[in-house]
């Protein structure tokens, strides 16, 4: 199975066969703890965010319904705390609660904030020079290129004249003495450019 064909897979069960299957055991004396509980913890899947709080907008009503004649008939309904912090949050009767819609719509803003970021995370290490360069357009943060040196010549107190190594000295006094028929290439006046910082 390819990765297109097992993503799309995957996603119908979490958008249609789980939100299902846990509407299911919430509607059941003996399981609707399990359904409250699984049903908290499958918020981290995207999809099933979703198709649950359009399955509850819609049929919400009917597992409060349920409940409310369970609990008429005397029957205890089965306890949802494990001992684990989130276990006050498994269910609620109100509509617009952490462990109905609302809970379903903050888990949707966090799959969208925690998936922009984890796709500039990637996009960024496959296209690093392209982010550098947009970093730099913001104010050059992080980029900063070493101007080409310059000849200190006697007396100069200029900060942005440097000493030349003597074999570079050397080099260009060759090259400017060479004639022109006995050199192949000649390149003259050739800098090289640094990039430093800590976007190095």
């Amino acid at each position: 199975m390819s990765a297109q064909g097992f993503t799309v897979f995957f996603n119908l069960i979490a958008s249609s066969l789980c939100p299902i299957a846990i509407f299911i055991l919430k509607t059941s004396e003996n399981y609707m703890h399990i359904g409250d509980k699984y049903g908290f913890y499958l918020r981290i899947l995207p999809s099933y965010s979703l198709s649950n709080a359009l399955l509850f907008a819609g049929s919400g009503a009917q597992i409060a319904k349920v409940r409310q004649e369970l609990r008429e008939q005397g029957k205890i309904l089965p306890s949802s705390d494990d001992g684990s912090y989130f276990s006050q949050y498994y269910y609620s009767e109100e509509k617009w609660s952490i462990a109905n819609l609302k809970g379903d719509f903050y888990a949707m803003i966090a799959h969208g904030i925690i998936g922009i970021f984890f796709i500039l995370l990637f996009e960024g290490l496959l296209c690093q020079s392209c982010w550098l360069r947009q970093f730099a357009r913001l104010g050059k943060p992080c980029i900063k290129k070493q101007r080409p040196r310059r000849r200190k010549e006697d007396g100069d107190t200029s900060t942005a004249a440097e000493e030349i190594d003597s074999d570079v000295d050397r080099e260009e006094e060759r090259v400017k003495k060479a004639g022109p028929g006995k050199l192949q290439l000649k390149v003259d006046q050739f800098r090289k450019v640094y990039q430093l910082g800590p976007c190095k």
